[in-house]
Parts: structure tokens; sequence; C-alpha cells
């Protein structure tokens, strides 16, 4: 079995370009043995993420609608009263979307307890960004007027010379409405030869002072899977938890998660495990119901099951297909393809970018790097360059 760092609901991929793989999976559900429940993913005939159950009562579930781009746009959580299927809408949250189809803002409302009354506005985030697409700032809100009177927290983000987030800088105002900000938190990134994040180092301002108080490390197998995560105090020898990741040996192509990996770098913040589906996830964590020895022991374990799918995936690419693929002012159009279709966008390793319900008038791709990727249709999939 083979390790891995991070949640792989949170991935979006497809199957590879040229290859018909002989059986597709789709995460089904995660069992959680610290709380005795499983989650369950429900999807629609695209296989995009609309349902999030348990099969815990009282039960709760998230519903997800999204726009004709396929981008998420509302996320709904329905909470069970007495346990016989009383629900109702506890949170939600709206997003929109640049023109570019980059995250813009996300809006929570929240009820104030268990009755019907709807939820009201409870913050908004907001994501701005440079002109090549990278976050520079992302600021919350605490009233519905988006003003600097409003504006509770401002995070910055700062890049190296390869573009890798270097630092994010938290801080929030002096006082309510003041124009005079203070420092709360920072998290500096560190990278080894190979771009991959070995550390992070977690600032917090104590006595007036940014000071150090804990650190993150990340560990590769050597496919560079990220294989643990694990967490010191201002000691690094010190490991205080561990969070370790266990895999089938199936190739990453052949496996579809909820979440777009747009979706996932900026509402989740996880990385793409490159080649494994995740079988396992245990937390470790210092035993100090015993003499702190620096041992861990296990605390809770996940595991994760897979629906196989027949027949999914990516066609050959055509050498004289049935429609065209242009790309004008971060949008790509289609021609001779229906408005109506749905549409999957792949890197050429056959990475699941983008899933569409509609095409419309064209699918924004602006929040794409430069390359070559492939479009798929049900007329078929040809390359296209962006």
């Amino acid at each position: 079995m083979k390790k891995f760092f991070t949640l792989a609901l949170a991935l979006g991929v497809g199957a590879a370009v040229c290859v018909n793989a002989e059986n597709i999976y789709r995460l089904k559900s995660v069992k959680d043995d610290q709380y005795a429940t499983k989650k369950l993913y429900f999807y629609d005939d695209n296989n995009v993420l609309i349902k999030y159950d348990t099969d815990v009562e009282p039960n709760f579930y998230h519903d997800y609608t999204y726009n004709e781009d396929g981008l998420l746009i509302r996320d709904e959580l329905w909470l069970d009263r007495t346990g016989l299927g009383d629900y109702f809408r506890n949170i939600y949250y709206d997003y929109t979307y640049t023109e570019d189809g980059l995250l813009d803002t996300r809006t929570g409302y929240t009820s104030a307890s268990f009755t019907n009354y709807e939820p009201l506005f409870s913050g908004m985030m907001k994501w701005v960004y440079d002109l090549e697409g990278k976050v520079v700032e992302v600021l919350t809100y605490a009233k519905p007027e988006i003003s600097e009177a409003s504006l509770t927290q401002t995070d910055e983000y700062y890049y190296n010379e390869k573009g890798l987030v270097s630092r994010i800088d938290y801080s929030h105002p002096a006082e309510i409405g003041s124009s005079t900000w203070e420092m709360a938190n920072r998290d500096e990134y560190t990278y080894d030869e190979k771009d991959r994040l070995v550390e992070i180092t977690h600032w917090a301002v104590s006595t007036n002072a940014l000071s150090v108080f804990k650190h993150t490390f990340f560990v590769y197998d050597h496919r560079d899977d990220l294989i643990e995560t694990y967490e010191t105090g201002t000691n690094v020898n010190n490991k205080q938890s561990s969070h370790e990741y266990y895999y089938d040996d199936i190739p990453v192509s052949q496996v579809i998660y909820p979440y777009s990996i747009e979706e996932n770098k900026i509402l989740i913040g996880a990385n793409a495990n490159q080649f494994n589906r995740m079988a396992h996830r245990c937390l470790m964590s210092m035993d100090y119901s015993v003499a702190d020895d620096g041992s861990l022991a296990l605390l809770f374990e996940w595991e994760y099951d897979y629906d196989v799918i027949q027949g999914a995936g990516i066609e050959g690419v055509e050498a004289a297909p049935a429609f065209e693929a242009s790309v004008a002012d971060g949008v790509l159009t289609l021609a001779g393809v229906s408005a109506d279709s749905s549409a999957r966008i792949y890197d050429l390793e056959g990475r699941l970018l983008k899933s569409v319900s509609r095409v419309g008038a064209g699918v924004p791709v602006g929040s794409l790097a430069e390359g070559v990727y492939v479009v798929s249709t049900d007329a078929g999939s040809v390359k296209f360059v962006r």
C-alpha cells in the first residue's frame, strides 16, 4: 500500500487521453470511524457532484448547484431537526466568478437556530488576482455592505520567482472600522529542489511581535507522492501529530472525484495526487494517556470506497473531428456542437480540469495555463490550444 497527503475527495480527475480504460472509479463513500458514520456522494450523468449525504441519524446533507459553465454557484446544508425527515436549510454559500472563470466571491448565510427561519447573511470572502491569475488577496467582510468599514480580515499572498506561494500574511483592523491594521498570523512556505512543498512555518502575534508557534512538514515517497504530513511545536524534533495516507495502485487517470482541480485549489486548498486512489487515511496523535515518550497513537481512520463505472473516459482524439475547437478572449468555442451538449476539458495527461453540463455560447477557459488541452463531447474529442 502507498501513502498520500491530502483529502482525495477534493480532487477532480478523468480518464487518459486516447485511452479507453476498462474500469473508471468514482468516489462513492468515506467511512469515518471517529464518528462511526459514512459520507455518501451522489453524481449526475456527467459525474458532477450534486449531493453529499451521511448514513447517520439525525441526518444532514449538502445540495450543490452549478451554472451553465459547470461552476459551483451554491452549496446548501440541510439539517434534520428531529431525525424524522424534518429538514430545514441551515447554511448555504453562494459563489460568483470572474469573466475568466476564477472564483470571485463566496457569500455565507446561516440560520440562527433549529427553526424555519431563512438563513441570514453571515459574511463574504472576495478573491483578488494579479494579471497572471494568481491570488494576491483574500478579503473577508462581516456585513452585507462591502466597504472598508465591514472588512474584518485581509490575507495577502506572496510568491517566489517560480510562482509558488512563499508567504501568506493574515491581518485584521486594530478596531472595528479602523484604518489601522495589525498582523494576526503568518504562514511561510518552503520548497525543495523539485518544487515540492516540504514545510510550512506558522507564526502568530505574541506581545506585539511575530513568533513561530508550530511547523507542518510534508514527506514524499520515491514517486513524489505526498505520503505524510506531521506537525511539531517550536521544537521541530518533537512530532505532535501525523496524517498518513494509504493507496491502492490504480492510476489517477482512472478515478473521478467530486470536485474539479480548479475548485479544489481555491475552495479546499489541497494538493493533487499524481498516481493512486486513496484506500485509507489515518490520524496519529501524541498519546497523552501514558508518559510522553514521543510516540504517537492511532486516533481514528477513514476508509474510502469507489464505484466502478463502465465505459467512462475520453475517446481517442480524432484525426478528422466532427467539430472544431478554438479559443478567443479566454472562451473556448465549439463549432458543430449543440449548445445543450456537455463537455469536459482534460490536460494531455488525462486529468479532468473542467466539466460543464451545457456548452452554451462557449466555455470560459481563461483560468487555464497556456498549453494544449483536449475537449471531449458526445461528438468526439479534439485538441485545442489555450
